[in-house]
């Protein structure tokens, strides 16, 4: 019991790590973002705002891989819906349309991105209240 609770806590502490690395290159991404919109390269700008869905994406898998450590039926739900947003953006991309594909990204991207995150924090809140007795902050919580 205790060897399989430690090989937990060191596959949470890398699913941490991973995320806490994808949320600086979201960062990173949101910066160049906004530096092509004060150049005012449009084409650019809808690139980067391409690769910060896919970015994102890859953060919500790993946000369902930790959450499958505690809740495989709330992961498996997370992940049908990343499923179907990965499949939304290869349609989104054929538009070639950034007015549509800001719509998309309101309606249907964001609130699915933010289940995600809600999850990992309700997660994390709980396992580290269980196991520390309080809560700290967690390793992909940027630093302001």
């Amino acid at each position: 019991m205790v060897r399989h609770e430690a090989e937990n806590s060191i596959e949470l502490d890398a699913l941490e790590g991973k995320i806490a690395g994808l949320k600086s290159e979201l960062s990173e991404l949101s910066r160049s973002r906004r530096q092509t919109l004060e150049s005012q390269d449009m084409l650019k700008h809808i690139q980067i705002r391409a690769k910060q869905v896919e970015k994102t994406l890859d953060n919500c898998e790993s946000i369902s891989k930790y959450v499958a450590k505690f809740s495989p039926p709330i992961a498996a739900k997370l992940m049908s819906e990343h499923d179907r947003i990965r499949k939304e953006l290869g349609q989104m991309r054929t538009l070639d349309n950034d007015q549509v594909f800001h719509e998309w990204i309101r309606h249907s991207f964001a609130p699915a991105v933010k289940f995600s995150e809600q999850m990992a924090y309700l997660v994390a809140t709980c396992y580290r209240t269980t196991k520390q007795g309080r809560v700290s902050h967690y390793r992909w919580t940027l630093k302001r």
